[in-house]
């Protein structure tokens, strides 16, 4: 029977890490001479581009609970309908907005195909719906795919789930190489050129930390005073962070940018990458900033960094903060006070370079692969 992959998405929306991800997939399968088609939920102005065949449902955005609820029975209606019209022989789902509709109609239609349900961050931290979702409804995925084994190790022991495997997000070295050689654009050069830049890259978000980073900036100026902080990113937080840094008196020490096409030229050039978030599932931003070869302190939050930074230190092994590696520092998850010590400031070790074979893109398609 000819294989037919069919990957759902909310959106495809610029700036988040899993709909990059999700097209990459598609692009990579498709390359493989297998038809793949994507659906989405909701279109956008600004979004990633499939050379392949883009679905969607075009909803409007709705905020009341009955609305939502309408919408669920539709999504599952309609992801039932497009599977058994585009005889669909594979369904991979990313976020748990795709995953849940995606089961329900797989359990209320009794559908055969394949179906693997893509679970991006550490779910503790999702809300009361999602936890109850996963304990209810996940067991019938065919597999559930982890983004790290500290996601896996969590759904296993926490939600007891046994059909869970773990997928790294792919690197393309190649396509890296080519990012690295960028030049800084000219606006920047002065800035980094006569500073010591602190970089952190992320969106503007609760979840990133930036606010902590910026409250605690002073213990780095202390014993760093050509230190500056650089934050590439936008969200919600932009204005609040902007107040804090009025509030901290560091007008002249924090900058920030907005979303970069190209991070690896900002990367290059920093003194020291810093990390930190409180919970991720596997940061694509750590493993670029290791393959760039500079300096990092990052937070050791439950799952990802770690797995980066330190992937032969056991997932659950207590640790004495901050935790030196062989590429950088791991810094307490819960409190950045007393972090920025001597050591991790003033150590001048570059990242060594380390091994990305098992973040390779045709190691991680290969793993796909195995499953259509």
């Amino acid at each position: 029977m000819k294989k037919t992959v069919l990957i759902i998405m909310p959106s495809l929306k610029k700036g988040g890490g899993a709909e990059q991800i999700a097209v990459n997939l598609a692009e990579n399968i498709k390359k493989e001479k297998i038809t793949v088609k994507i659906l989405t939920f909701y279109r956008v102005e600004q979004e990633h581009k499939f050379s392949g065949e883009h679905l969607s449902l075009c909803e409007k955005n709705t905020k009341t609970v009955s609305k939502k609820a309408v919408k669920l029975i539709k999504r599952i209606k309609e992801i039932h309908k497009i599977i058994r019209q585009n005889h669909i022989t594979t369904v991979i789902s990313f976020t748990e907005d795709a995953n849940i509709p995606l089961i329900l109609a797989k359990k209320i239609f009794n559908l055969k195909q394949k179906t693997y349900c893509s679970i991006r961050t550490n779910p503790e931290r999702y809300p009361f719906f999602y936890k109850l979702a996963i304990r209810l409804l996940y067991g019938f995925a065919t597999k559930i795919i982890c983004v790290s084994r500290g996601v896996e190790n969590i759904l296993r022991k926490k939600f007891h789930k046994t059909n869970t495997k773990t997928i790294y997000n792919s690197v393309n070295v190649k396509e890296w190489n080519a990012l690295l050689k960028q030049p800084l654009q000219k606006e920047h050069e002065e800035l980094f050129a006569a500073n010591k830049i602190y970089l952190n890259i992320g969106r503007l978000e609760e979840v990133k930390g930036q606010e902590r980073l910026i409250i605690n900036f002073k213990d780095i100026l202390n014993r760093d005073p050509l230190a500056k902080l650089v934050i590439i990113g936008e969200g919600t937080l932009e204005r609040k962070l902007k107040e804090t840094v009025k509030l901290k008196k560091l007008e002249n020490k924090v900058f920030f940018f907005k979303n970069q096409k190209n991070v690896f030229p900002f990367l290059k050039a920093c003194h020291c990458f810093v990390f930190t978030s409180f919970y991720e599932g596997l940061p694509n931003i750590l493993l670029s900033a290791a393959y760039s070869n500079c300096k990092i302190l990052s937070t050791d939050c439950r799952t990802g960094p770690r797995e980066i930074l330190a992937p032969d230190l056991p997932l659950n092994k207590k640790i004495k903060y901050p935790f030196k590696t062989k590429i950088g520092f791991l810094l307490d998850p819960n409190n950045l006070e007393n972090q920025f010590t001597k050591e991790t400031i003033l150590s001048d070790s570059k990242t060594k370079n380390i091994s990305l074979d098992k973040f390779d893109k045709q190691t991680i398609l290969n793993e796909w692969l195995k499953l259509l």
